[in-house]
């Protein structure tokens, strides 16, 4: 339905700035150090008048225990071990077009079916090394990872620095 990808839309844009949980079909960020929830609903109503909210809104600071954001250095050490599951949320087209590691899992993050994927393809209590293009999606995976029990490292600013990285090593 095309309102439930706009409100994932939203709910993934708001993600870079804050805390928001779209089962419960709400957003919640911070403006002005005050906590700010409002139902996604009522936010589609109002939304033009919420896209001047922009260049004001703050990060919440909340950070789920279970995720932690690294630089390139530590995300391509974690991404070593043996044990960890590599996993680039970005869509197939992205990820053929260049991935980190040739055995990268490809979980579409945006896909209807993302959590259901990870169910499958990923065991329970393994840690998970995701990455996006830039990070913004990553980090909305590593909500819903570290929701359902994962330890997760997420490389900020995604396959973008990993490129960078690379041409400057």
């Amino acid at each position: 339905m095309a309102v439930d990808g706009l409100i994932r839309d939203f709910n993934l844009l708001f993600c870079a700035f804050g805390c928001s949980d779209f089962e419960k079909k709400s957003l919640t960020w911070c403006q002005n150090k005050t906590l700010i929830e409002m139902k996604i609903p009522e936010f589609l109503e109002i939304a033009l008048i919420a896209g001047s909210l922009f260049c004001g809104v703050a990060a919440c600071g909340e950070v789920h225990p279970n995720v932690k954001h690294v630089d390139v250095v530590e995300f391509i050490r974690t991404a070593e071990d043996p044990d960890v599951v590599v996993v680039d949320v970005r869509t197939a087209k992205e990820h053929s077009a260049g991935a980190i590691g040739a055995e990268d899992l490809n979980i579409d993050v945006m896909a209807a079916d993302f959590e259901n994927q990870v169910d499958q393809l990923i065991p329970a209590g393994k840690t998970v090394a995701i990455y996006c293009r830039s990070g913004n999606r990553s980090k909305k995976a590593a909500e819903i990872l570290a929701r359902k029990g994962y330890r997760v490292v997420e490389l900020n600013e995604g396959f973008k620095a990993w490129t960078n990285y690379r041409q400057d090593h």
